[in-house]
């Protein structure tokens, strides 16, 4: 009878073990989900900034947004012929 219960113990003690191994590793696999989620916004974020800012910034505009980027880069004031 002694052994019968030992077993039993063991048992319910591997049951229980399984179950919180399984949780542990659900709850890492979720959470390794949830950075890699976070980490792919950011990296969403910054590259629609950096577009935003080619878009604005870097592409040629035409009629007063076309003389405003020119203002900033002066180069038709200098010649290399003279």
């Amino acid at each position: 009878m002694n052994s019968k219960g030992f077993f039993l113990s063991f048992m319910a003690f591997l049951l229980i073990s399984s179950v919180l191994t399984l949780q542990a590793t659900t709850n890492q696999a979720e959470l390794r989900q949830e950075r890699r989620e976070v980490g792919e916004s950011v990296f969403d974020e910054v590259n629609n900034a950096f577009e935003n800012i080619y878009g604005q910034m870097l592409l040629s505009k035409e009629g007063d947004a076309g003389k405003v980027q020119a203002r900033f880069l002066p180069f038709d004031n200098y010649s290399v012929g003279e």
